[in-house]
């Protein structure tokens, strides 16, 4: 069982220590369908809540964190 909100922090950490990454690079991580699953919806609210910007088309588009000042 996948959480949505650990899947949430789990996007975020990455792409604050990798960088922007591809969608198709975040789904080809998952090792389920559940997990498949919880990433597309964590996705959904990380775009939802402007934590996230997606850019581009299918597999190669482009998921960045978007950086807040505190």
């Amino acid at each position: 069982v996948y959480s949505v909100t650990d899947k949430s922090r789990e996007i975020l950490e990455n792409l604050r220590r990798g960088g922007p990454t591809t969608l198709g690079g975040l789904f080809r991580q998952s090792h389920s369908r559940t997990e498949l699953v919880a990433t597309f919806i964590a996705l959904l609210e990380l775009c939802r809540e402007g934590s996230v910007t997606l850019d581009g088309e299918g597999d190669e588009t482009e998921v960045t964190s978007v950086m807040r000042a505190s």
